[in-house]
């Protein structure tokens, strides 16, 4: 019972902080409109009152800021979900591009970089923390694009990238993310406990 108890207090006591600093800001909150995401791993939901300078907050069971949809248990499956059918649809059009017309190898692969690779790039922040089985899932996809830009149908996966002289799609991913901890650790969150404790002494995995 202290578990939900401690949640309710210093939850109330976050959004009471949240309201005071849009009100100094002349940009209240809409109370009426605010909603509380409660993040658990045990199995029943727990029982939360988060207050909002005395009005109670609707518990929602998910959330959707910045194109992420999250789960009450931190699950991103519908955020994975609707990048993988946005990266069908783009396929689709690749193989709508390739059927019937001479295009050079050059065309298709600009197209897809330019059209269907930033759904891929979507998730790559989260690439290393989903499972092997929906990693393999935009890994699997990766590889029927290369195929339909390359003409490689029939080429075998431990052959596809030697023949084709592409990089895998956990290439892409280990550089971006390298990219984003540079940047991070020339800013002020590289002083940060957060960066120190859990980026540099590696408990988030770089490789993989």
């Amino acid at each position: 019972m202290l578990l939900p108890l401690y949640s309710e207090q210093e939850g109330s006591r976050v959004c009471d902080r949240i309201a005071q600093y849009s009100k100094r800001s002349k940009q209240p909150t809409n109370i009426g409109k605010t909603v509380a995401h409660v993040f658990y791993s045990q199995v029943k939901e727990p029982v939360v009152k988060i207050l909002m300078l005395g009005q109670k907050l609707k518990i929602v069971n998910s959330f959707t800021y910045l194109g992420f949809s999250w789960k009450s248990k931190l699950s991103l499956n519908p955020t994975v979900k609707r990048c993988l059918e946005n990266i069908q649809r783009s396929v689709c059009k690749l193989k709508w591009l390739r059927s019937g017309r001479i295009l050079s190898k050059d065309v298709l692969r600009k197209f897809f970089f330019a059209y269907s690779f930033p759904h891929l790039a979507w998730i790559f922040l989260f690439f290393p923390f989903l499972p092997q089985t929906q990693q393999e899932a935009f890994r699997r996809k990766f590889r029927v694009a290369m195929r339909l830009v390359h003409h490689a149908p029939f080429v075998r996966v431990a052959d596809l990238f030697l023949f084709t002289q592409e990089e895998p799609l956990n290439i892409y991913v280990v550089r971006y993310i390298k990219k984003r901890l540079y940047n991070m650790y020339s800013s002020d969150l590289g002083s940060s406990h957060f960066f120190k404790r859990y980026l540099l002494q590696g408990y988030i995995p770089l490789t993989f």
